[in-house]
């Protein structure tokens, strides 16, 4: 069986403008299989039926939870369905993904292992990038100093004549 809770726009009525006002209400899917399935709002008898995937939902989608790290949403190599899936198995930052024990990734499915996979290749990669940026700013200010005192020893060079000229 396949259960899934989501938030749904819902017409609350009319602002003090006149315009639609819309409010966010818990719906859920429970799926037996492909032809029999329901989508409705969710009840307290779905969320004390389905607690594991209810606390997974109010984990996703707890707006005074901080995730440190990179945000899955931002991750280039996860498609909507792939975001889906890792926050179902609490998972909302590529760190916390490429952090999964080698035992525990054997016991995923496999789409999330490869996720998994992709994860720590994807830190490995922007590790050795951070590391190269953080040269390439070394060598730069290295250059830009060496540029000015390059411009400071020309003007003393260029002051020199002058000097002996007001000497003699």
């Amino acid at each position: 069986m396949f259960v899934t809770f989501y938030n749904r726009p819902v017409k609350k009525g009319l602002d003090e403008a006149g315009l639609p006002f819309y409010q966010d209400q818990v719906f859920v899917i429970i799926a037996r299989d492909h032809t029999n399935q329901v989508d409705r709002e969710a009840d307290q008898d779905d969320f004390d039926r389905f607690p594991e995937t209810w606390a997974s939902f109010q984990k996703a989608n707890d707006k005074n939870t901080s995730h440190e790290g990179f945000l899955i949403e931002m991750w280039p190599m996860a498609s909507p369905s792939d975001i889906a899936n890792l926050k179902a198995h609490g998972f909302f930052t590529v760190q916390e993904l490429a952090k999964v024990t080698k035992q525990a990734q054997s016991k995923m499915p496999p789409h999330i292992s490869v996720l998994v996979n992709q994860a720590r290749s994807y830190i490995a990669i922007a590790g050795d990038a951070n590391k190269l940026s953080e040269k390439i700013d070394a060598l730069t200010s290295e250059r830009d100093a060496l540029i000015e005192e390059n411009r400071t020893l020309r003007a003393q060079l260029a002051a020199i004549p002058k000097q002996k000229d007001e000497a003699a």
